[in-house]
């Protein structure tokens, strides 16, 4: 398979190109580029699994 998929855990906004204006992560399939953004808690104890 060629598909290329990137994820990225990102807190900052930069919404000059055309991030959310929260914290997110990122799951970008490069071959295509269609991205989706999900919310996440910048509360440590919510990421434990």
């Amino acid at each position: 398979a060629d598909t290329i998929v990137a994820v990225e855990l990102d807190s900052y906004p930069n919404t000059d190109i055309g991030d959310p204006n929260y914290p997110h992560i990122s799951i970008a399939d490069e071959n295509s580029l269609h991205f989706s953004f999900h919310k996440f808690s910048q509360n440590p104890k919510d990421l434990i699994l």
